[in-house]
């Protein structure tokens, strides 16, 4: 228990009579009688001091982490969806007054053409009272015909005329067999 320790910054080294020697600025190791001789904290003996803490902090900073990613990506999609939205926004309004433009020319379009027709059925009453047609005769164009009238006599609703062989017009098999 008398035993004499030399200072912790020197290593020891064998020797014939004590067993061990002490060099300045060695690391600790353990002495002939297996005591363990103190030596300065390092990484190692933080690890084995808070390595439960230091996994703990890890936990929560990877959970943090992943949280801001999942807030980030929610932020961004918002004002992407923003941006749609506003988009969209923009092209109805442009349609909306693209459609009022051209509802108002067609309603002028319109009020001209009634104007017309009110005029000429004004003309046509005072024509009317004066005793005197107001229509025009139209005559018809000799070189034009009507699509309906084809002039071979042809009716599709009776289904006589125009047919390629005789018989009235309508068809009838032939009564040959093949064999």
């Amino acid at each position: 228990a008398g035993a004499h320790r030399p200072p912790p910054f020197e290593k020891k080294v064998g020797t014939a009579e004590s067993g061990l020697q002490r060099i300045p600025g060695a690391d600790d190791f353990a002495d002939a009688a297996g005591d363990q001789l103190p030596r300065e904290p390092g990484v190692i003996d933080f690890i084995e001091e808070y390595a439960f803490l230091a996994l703990i902090v890890a936990i929560i900073a990877y959970f943090l982490y992943k949280k801001g990613r999942e807030w980030t990506q929610a932020i961004r999609y918002t004002s992407s969806v923003k941006q749609a939205e506003n988009g969209l926004r923009r092209a109805r309004m442009l349609q909306q007054a693209k459609y009022e433009v051209e509802t108002a020319q067609k309603r002028e379009e319109l009020e001209k053409i009634e104007e017309e027709r009110r005029k000429q059925k004004l003309e046509e009453m005072e024509a009317m009272m004066e005793g005197r047609s107001a229509k025009k005769s139209e005559k018809k164009d000799p070189g034009s015909s009507d699509h309906l009238d084809r002039g071979d006599g042809f009716n599709p609703l009776t289904g006589s005329g125009g047919g390629g062989r005789g018989g009235g017009g309508r068809y009838q098999p032939t009564t040959r067999r093949r064999g």
